[in-house]
């Protein structure tokens, strides 16, 4: 009661969770002042927030909400006055006085803060003191604008308080920082009206002076802005309000963060990489410049989910939304690529691509929206490996116009977890309406068949439910799954119940692979002039029963076209388009034209050339191929030319048929041009698809068949596949365990993968070889390959070799893999993988062994990895439990390293730990031996050397060249409990945790008992606020990168040293 709540700051950046004033959640606030609340750099901040609003009982402060009781705006400079010197006063004309309502504190308490009668007259007033004129001269000001668009009408109005103004008149002298020529002062100017035409912040001063001579200053800032402003990616020359191309601002946050409502942000082209969420809750309007989809890209780099956020009236436009990804660790988290939630957002001209998750039971992979609308847009290729309610687009309510919902993929053969979650591909509709769109060319992949127990389904194309659902004319076309149909799975459209609606709908050529269509099985009386075949007509509100003459499918341009004659032609209810938005089909051409409106998204203009277009009888294909291309309608007086790439076919010149040879890998366009009789054209293309095939592999296969393009027809041997792909390809692989039957060679440009993305699904053993005699069991080759989602273990090598053992990579990726239980009988540099110019990422190196005992001079080189040229990358990569067991029996000759030897390149990110050796006799250097390039972030911890080390040197890292830069090296052990953490050039470690210190280069610290610890789930902590925290110095590869378990790599003021990331002080929940 009665209190001035004004001026706190807190740290960070303004956020709707983040309330520098009051929080409520209980009791009432009541005649109390609450203002001038901000961030540490001024943006404004939630001067309230809480539940009820009734409970903030007359009150002054910002954004006042329906329900609170008698409160009033609060104005910086009029409801009252607070001084940096503690002086508070309220003004002479103040809407605070006499404004409070009566306080249960009064009767026990009848003086305010500064010891005065608390209430002066009949009424109290706001805030902690009751008004009473100062004895000495206080004016503020107020303006009736603090912000909007350039040019700006503000009125400013002088609040004196002043018990002897009567007898000693003011003069207001009023001055404009960037407006000299609105200076003006007089006695008579206590209320001015100006325009300020200059965007930028505006200071304006106003100096109030008795005729006695006292004076009184006082300041505030108003901020007229620009009408548009400018992003360039990494612009380094941006100076906020960012007006200019030349000042344009570096990140399109920094352009939302200084924008106002009213705004509009033009996002040059160009791929703008991004590492957190952008929310567009302002009332402005980003947009991509030239209105090209394509050219603006947003792309999150597969580090996080959500890219975009739509909320309050925000609006986007013309942008490509890419790489957004939720992990499998999360759950239930909806919009992978862009969420709109507000009944004002708007987004339209957009294509929403290539977004991706591995997590179960999520929703709207490409797009998730509750509110607002998405226009004019394109979801594609987004994908799911497990139960997700739409991988393209999930609504729970909002409106969805002129879209293409296509090839979105589920790729995971399962069924839904727990039983009780559904798959969608396409379009999960549980509220709002979908219409004038086209649902096409999705997949489910492979389906487990399952009992339900939980009323959960599966379905390809749309599935529907709830009371507020509505599909108008759309078509759901050609999407499939690859398994045969049981119960509760379609392919086509799925109403789970008797409460949503479809109306003018095309649904046709959905099925399961191999299969007859399935389409619309259930609900039929919820279908309302819809077009599907004949069989499923059935109980359909006036249905038509399509063929397949009576619509063409132009997967080039994303649209239903139909043809002269065609039976959808005037067979829609025009009654339904009342819930629609606009009149205009998915060609933005009107939408009803003849009697009735067509059936699918789009209408037939009523025109001969608007019935133009061809079909073929073979549109791609993994070899050199021949299609034959033939016009669906000739209306007379219409002349023929084809063009194949843009080159006119003068062979088929005024022919309704052509052939085209498809020869080239890659895309080949053909263009059919229609010319009128009376000068008008139409055209009509089509994309030929040579492309790189996919070959498959599945362990005792007992029906293999070249190319192995089928899963009926894997490959059973991981290199037959492999003999036969082609540039471009994928060989992808069915879990098991599959027994090499010799070295496997990848020679090509292709990528072999495990099918699921788990890497513990699919093992490619070495048990039946037998001891490899210089060789390394894979041989990567190719530079452009790429190894990933797989374990290859329990290799033996022998033989005098310095080549890797279980991999050796000359240049490939290597992606999600592990190395292990492999053992080294002599001569290996790399026993798991040697690199020499690649790239690993996530690769664990574990349980590799060296046991023999018996064989003389037994040489090896890292047990774990062995890098050797500049261009050679190993991040995010774990070494862990390797063991080394060498006697006098066979001299001990382990020479280097025990994990790791860097000889160039780069190994950052990654942890080296738990790995041994017994005695070692010869040659010793230490757990990790750098000879040149960088390691960078690692951790290299307790690792050990069980017994006597006869005199040899031993260490956790050996450096004799190269540099060591922000890494924990702690708790490496001689026998007897000796540490032994490094050797080498002192200077050259820097910004290093370990023991000891002295001589060390610069930013070293020393590590402390309980510096680090390994969790219960195997996982490396280091402590908070411990000699590791934000002790590291930045390197350019720290913007926007995780640390080893994908947590932000740099939290807090500096990256951590060390491969992890220390998330600040308290306790932290891991959920698996």
């Amino acid at each position: 009661e009665n209190c001035i709540v004004y001026g706190n700051t807190f740290t960070g950046s303004a956020t709707a969770n983040l309330v520098a004033g009051v929080r409520l959640s209980a009791g009432i606030v009541r005649n109390t002042i609450i203002g001038r609340h901000a961030n540490a750099v001024g943006e404004a901040a939630l001067d309230w927030t809480g539940t009820p609003a009734a409970n903030f009982v007359n009150c002054a402060t910002t954004t006042l909400v329906a329900g609170m009781t008698a409160c009033q705006e609060f104005v910086y400079g009029w409801t009252a006055y607070l001084g940096a010197d503690g002086v508070y006063t309220l003004t002479t004309d103040s809407p605070a006085i006499d404004a409070g309502a009566v306080a249960s504190a009064q009767a026990a308490d009848p003086l305010d803060l500064d010891g005065a009668v608390r209430v002066r007259c009949t009424i109290i007033d706001l805030g902690p003191v009751e008004y009473k004129a100062a004895e000495k001269l206080i004016c503020p000001f107020s303006v009736s604008t603090a912000i909007g668009l350039a040019p700006l009408a503000v009125t400013c109005t002088a609040h004196p308080t002043y018990a002897a103004i009567a007898s000693d008149p003011v003069t207001y002298s009023w001055t404009f920082a960037n407006h000299p020529s609105l200076n003006v002062s007089g006695a008579d100017k206590r209320e001015i009206s100006v325009t300020l035409t200059l965007p930028g912040e505006e200071t304006i001063t106003l100096t109030a002076t008795t005729a006695a001579g006292e004076t009184f200053t006082f300041t505030q800032a108003v901020i007229p802005s620009v009408k548009t402003s400018y992003v360039v990616d990494g612009n380094p020359n941006a100076a906020a309000p960012y007006g200019t191309w030349a000042a344009a601002a570096a990140t399109i946050q920094d352009a939302l963060d200084a924008a106002i409502d009213g705004m509009e942000i033009i996002v040059s082209n160009g791929t703008y990489e991004v590492s957190k969420n952008t929310e567009i809750s302002k009332d402005v309007w980003v947009r991509g410049l030239n209105d090209d989809r394509d050219a603006v890209v947003i792309d999150g780099q597969r580090r996080f989910s959500t890219i975009i956020t739509a909320t309050g009236n925000g609006k986007l436009a013309s942008v490509t939304l890419t790489g957004g990804y939720l992990s499998g660790d999360e759950f239930q988290n909806a919009g992978v690529g862009l969420k709109i939630l507000s009944a004002g957002s708007i987004v339209s001209n957009c294509v929403i691509r290539g977004n991706g998750t591995t997590a179960a039971r999520t929703e709207g992979i490409g797009v998730y929206i509750s509110s607002g609308m998405l226009l004019d847009s394109v979801i594609e290729d987004n994908t799911a490996i497990n139960s997700c309610r739409g991988v393209g687009l999930k609504m729970a309510g909002g409106t969805v116009d002129r879209c293409v919902i296509r090839r979105n993929v589920r790729t995971l053969a399962c069924h839904p977890l727990n039983n009780d979650w559904l798959s969608a591909a396409g379009v999960c509709l549980y509220g709002g309406t979908l219409a004038n769109s086209i649902v096409t060319d999705n997949s489910l992949g492979s389906i487990v068949p399952v009992t339900r127990t939980y009323g959960a389904y599966d379905g390809t194309g749309v599935i529907m439910a709830g009371t507020s659902s509505r599909m108008i004319n759309c078509a759901v076309i050609g999407n499939t799954f690859d398994t045969i149909a049981a119960t509760n799975y379609e392919a086509g459209v799925l109403v789970r119940n008797a409460e949503p609606l479809i109306y003018n709908t095309l649904i046709a050529g959905n099925g399961c692979s191999g299969a007859a269509e399935n389409n619309a099985p259930w609900n039929h009386s919820r279908f309302y002039n819809c077009a599907v075949p004949e069989s499923e007509t059935s109980s359909m509100k006036s249905p038509v029963a399509v063929t397949a003459g009576d619509y063409v499918y132009d997967a080039v341009a994303g649209r239903v076209v139909l043809p002269a004659g065609s039976a959808l032609i005037d067979k829609g209810m025009t009654a339904a388009l009342t819930t629609v938005i606009t009149n205009f089909d998915l060609a933005l051409a009107p939408r009803v034209v003849g009697s009735a409106v067509d059936i699918g998204p789009m209408e037939s203009q009523g025109t001969v050339l608007g019935a133009i277009a061809f079909t073929t009888d073979q549109s791609s294909g993994f070899a050199p191929y021949t299609a034959t291309l033939t016009a669906t309608a000739r209306p007379d007086g219409v002349s023929y030319t084809w063009f194949v790439d843009g080159e006119e076919q003068a062979t088929f010149a005024d022919k309704a048929t052509a052939t085209v040879s498809v020869a080239k890998l890659g895309t080949t366009r053909v263009t059919l041009v229609a010319a009128g009789a009376l000068g008008a054209t139409a055209e009509w293309s089509m994309d030929l698809e040579l492309a790189a095939p996919v070959h498959y592999v599945v362990t005792n296969n007992p029906n293999a068949a070249a190319p192995y393009t089928t899963w009926a027809t894997a490959a059973t041997n991981v290199q037959d596949a492999i003999n036969v792909a082609v540039d471009g390809a994928d060989v992808i692989v069915s879990n098991g365990v599959y027994q090499l039957a010799s070295v496997m060679t990848v020679d090509r440009a292709i990528t072999v993968r495990g099918v699921t993305g788990n890497r513990s699904d699919v093992v490619f053993d070495g048990g039946k070889l037998g001891s490899l005699d210089k060789k390394s069991a894979i041989s990567l080759k190719n530079t452009a390959s790429v190894f990933a989602d797989l374990t290859v273990s329990n290799f033996t090598f022998t033989g005098d070799y310095y080549n890797g053992g279980a991999i050796q990579n000359y240049g490939a990726t290597i992606t999600n893999c592990r190395v292990t239980a492999c053992n080294v009988l002599k001569w290996r540099r790399g026993v798991a993988v040697q690199n020499q110019d690649g790239r690993l990422a996530d690769v664990l190196m574990d349980g590799n062994k060296s046991t023999s005992s018996s064989i003389p001079n037994l040489y090896f080189d890292a047990l774990g990895l062995f890098q050797l040229y500049s261009g050679a990358v190993a991040e995010g990569c774990q070494i862990l439990g390797n063991a080394a067991i060498l006697n006098s029996a066979n001299n001990g000759n382990f020479r280097g390293a025990l994990a790791a030897t860097i000889n160039g390149g780069v190994l950052r990110n990654s942890l080296v730990a738990h790995n041994t050796i017994g005695s070692v006799y010869n040659n010793a250097h230490g757990v990790v031996v750098v000879t040149g390039g960088a390691v960078e972030n690692c951790s290299i911890v307790s690792n050990t050397c069980t017994t006597s080390v006869n005199g040899m040197a031993w260490h956790g890292l050996r450096r004799t060249g190269g540099t060591v830069v922000n890494t924990l090296i702690d708790g490496n052990y001689h026998p007897v409990g000796t540490v032994s953490n490094w050797s080498g050039t002192a200077s050259a470690f820097t910004y290093c945790c370990t023991t000891p210190t002295e001589g060390l280069g610069a930013g070293c610290r020393t590590a402390t008992a309980g510096t680090w610890t390994f969790g219960a789930d195997g996982r490396l902590r280091v402590r908070s606020l411990g000699p590791c925290y934000n002790g590291g110095t930045s390197l350019p590869w720290h913007a926007g990168a995780e640390d080893l378990y994908g947590n932000a790599r740099v939290y807090g003021n500096a990256v951590d040293i060390g491969c992890v990331e220390s998330l600040g002080a308290g306790t932290h929940f891991f959920v698996r």
